[in-house]
């Protein structure tokens, strides 16, 4: 225990949620600590509440930080999300919004080359769909061609299948 103090733990709850039909990720560029402090604040009480917000702390010379904001849901359910953020973040003079598919190769490069660091659980999917050896390759100086990647499981497809299913077969 710490300090002395021993806990047991008795009983346990945790909530299982299914895995989402779309994720989303939103990213804006926050020009000063005073908007980092105002968005942070509206998001914590926003009911179009994010799945994950992570601040990148990257000062340059029109910049302090980059918001990520991750959304989880159905595809109706992150388009609402994106249209509601996108006027919060508006209504707090943030007009460098973007939003990207988790599965775009070449964003992915992008926030790699300007620095990102990926989590032990993004890189084990990266491995997964192959993303991160092509990123190594990429590194090294190799031309390498980004490409949208499907995936289910996993299988890893190239381009949509047929029927206009975002998911691989």
């Amino acid at each position: 225990g710490s300090l002395g103090t021993l806990a047991v733990v008795t009983r346990l709850t945790l909530k299982v949620r299914p895995r989402p039909e779309v994720s989303a990720m939103m990213t804006a560029g926050l020009r000063g600590w005073k908007q980092v402090h105002d968005v942070l604040s509206a998001l914590n009480e926003t009911p179009a509440a994010p799945v994950a917000v992570t601040l990148i702390l990257r000062p340059s010379a029109n910049q302090v930080a980059t918001l990520a904001l991750r959304l989880e849901g159905t595809a109706a359910e992150i388009a609402s999300l994106q249209e509601t953020l996108g006027r919060e973040l508006a209504s707090a003079d943030i007009d460098d919004v973007e939003t990207l598919s988790e599965d775009d190769e070449e964003r992915f490069f992008h926030w790699m080359h300007n620095g990102a660091q990926v989590s032990d659980t993004v890189r084990s999917l990266l491995r997964k769909t192959g993303t991160w050896a092509k990123w190594a390759r990429a590194r090294t100086g190799e031309e390498v061609e980004a490409e949208v990647v499907f995936m289910q499981g996993a299988k890893r497809t190239a381009g949509a299948p047929e029927g206009g299913s975002s998911v691989a077969d």
